[in-house]
């Protein structure tokens, strides 16, 4: 019988994979969390809300010193691989790979 949502212990109370898998995120009870898609592209008041909680509280703009660096060292070819909306390359010269 198969038990989905159920987990199979080991001894120290963890289910096996997360042995295995260190970084997984659990909750409070040790049980894996479970994936949520995102919904900024069909919800845009949550994405604005995301922008502002940052500009708020974040730590300030990590875009232009990250940008000078990558000018100063020559790092070529950028891929921008984050989350964000593209401010990065918006930082970087014209047309900087």
């Amino acid at each position: 019988k198969e038990n989905h949502g159920e987990h199979r212990r080991e001894q120290n109370g963890r289910p096996p994979l997360l042995d295995y898998l260190p970084g997984i995120a659990v909750d409070h009870d040790g049980e894996p969390m479970r994936h949520i898609e995102s919904d900024y592209d069909h919800d845009q008041d949550r994405w604005r809300t995301v922008v502002s909680v940052g500009d708020r509280f974040g730590s300030g703009d990590v875009f232009q010193p990250t940008a000078d660096r990558i000018v100063a060292e020559n790092l070529r070819p950028v891929l921008d691989m984050g989350c964000g909306d593209g401010r990065l390359p918006k930082h970087l010269p014209d047309g900087w790979p």
